[in-house]
């Protein structure tokens, strides 16, 4: 027998968010990384997700069944310091799974230094049954400074 209280929870539970989870540090695939290489990490974070380094394999699914409470999944990657292009998407889940095209960012890596992904996306926009991908512009942040170091809009000269 289905009670009409059991109903509303159980519709109630569909409106909640999903949760997101990070993974261990890992080395990025396809990089190769000596124990004597100077590396730095990079999270994903904020819907931004890393797809390639330097223009290597693609490392994001490019399909998903997205369920509706499916959970966003980060990575922390171990990357040899120095310059590179990342090519980084914006993901969004709402019952679906939606990639946006991915956009270069050319970035220079401070050893031993933690990075992290802004997506400053608007937070005004229209979703409906399909996922929408907002306007964004990712920017990575340097963890102990705070600071943006990359963005995929180029960034003003430092005065």
């Amino acid at each position: 027998m289905f009670s009409c209280r059991r109903a509303i929870l159980l519709s109630s539970l569909l409106l909640l968010p999903a949760c997101s989870t990070t993974k261990p540090l890992e080395p990025f695939p396809g990089q190769q990384i000596q124990p004597t290489t100077p590396t730095s990490t990079i999270r994903e974070t904020d819907h931004v997700l890393i797809d390639t380094v330097d223009g290597g394999p693609s490392v994001v699914s490019k399909f998903s069944l997205g369920l509706p409470l499916q959970d966003t999944t980060y990575h922390q990657y171990k990357i040899p310091s120095g310059t590179h292009t990342l090519y980084v998407l914006y993901q969004i889940h709402n019952g679906a799974v939606k990639n946006s095209d991915p956009v270069p960012v050319d970035v220079t890596l401070l050893p031993n230094h933690t990075y992290h992904f802004d997506s400053n996306s608007s937070k005004f926009f229209m979703t409906g049954p399909l996922p929408i991908i907002p306007h964004w512009n990712p920017a990575l942040i340097d963890d102990a400074t705070n600071k943006v170091v990359a963005s995929a809009v180029p960034l003003p000269p430092a005065k």
